[in-house]
């Protein structure tokens, strides 16, 4: 009788494996909605990285008579996210150069990215397997200049680097200071192959960092959240005099 009982209790092969088919379809839908938060929880940081990229860069332009740092002049410069660039006194941190490389090294990398990665990794500027290949999440666009087409005096700093002046801006609070991308030097109309490919020792897209979207800092240091399309929109009237790109143009 006992033994009847304990049968009857039990559960069937049939029950368990309609339990597991449960289970499996309550996880596929809880999937998507937990990848979603935690995407916006990544743009939510790297926001904030760009907004203190903001802060280095005005501290930067009040020292150096309100021009930005873009890329020295002759080979061997560091570009603005180099740890030995002029930015790398103004992100804070300790008085000693290994914390304020350490700093910089964190900051040049979106967090979508360097989730995937060791701090060892990070600090010795290593890819996100931890091979040769230094992550760099953020690009700072060369600026049109309209009538010259060259650089000018007016766009250096004392050390002769080249940058951006801001008191040549028609419309600061529109002019792209820094986006989501690569190392690399992004110009007028390269925006959209930049955002769509797959930066040197990543693992996604640009786009696809943040649910079909990236961040973007303005010269008047706010901070906009922009899809494909509203990026594409505006990589567009590039070098025209008729039809200025508030973007990338600055005027003499």
């Amino acid at each position: 009788m006992q033994s009847r009982q304990m049968k009857k209790s039990a559960f069937t092969l049939i029950e368990l494996l309609v339990v597991i088919a449960i289970i499996g379809i309550l996880a596929a839908m809880l999937l998507p909605a937990l990848n979603k938060a935690r995407q916006k929880g990544y743009l939510a940081r790297c926001v904030a990285n760009e907004k203190q990229w903001g802060l280095a860069f005005q501290m930067y332009a009040d020292d150096w008579n309100s021009v930005l740092y873009n890329i020295g002049v002759g080979a061997g410069t560091p570009n603005f996210d180099d740890d030995t660039s002029p930015y790398v006194t103004y992100l804070g941190g300790n008085t000693d150069n290994a914390s304020r490389q350490h700093r910089m090294r964190t900051m040049r990398i979106c967090p979508a990215i360097s989730s995937h990665m060791t701090q060892d990794w990070i600090d010795q500027g290593l890819s996100v397997n931890g091979t040769a290949g230094s992550v760099h999440s953020y690009s700072m666009p060369t600026p049109n200049v309209l009538k010259l087409g060259s650089w000018s005096a007016e766009q250096k700093d004392v050390n002769g680097f080249l940058g951006t002046s801001l008191k040549s801006l028609s419309d600061p609070s529109s002019f792209l200071v820094l986006i989501e991308g690569s190392s690399e030097t992004l110009l007028c109309g390269g925006l959209k192959s930049a955002i769509e490919k797959i930066p040197s020792g990543d693992r996604v897209r640009v786009i696809d960092r943040h649910a079909s979207s990236v961040s973007c800092l303005f010269a008047d240091f706010h901070v906009e959240t922009l899809s494909e399309q509203q990026v594409v929109v505006n990589d567009q009237n590039c070098g025209s005099i008729t039809k200025p790109n508030l973007w990338f143009d600055m005027q003499q």
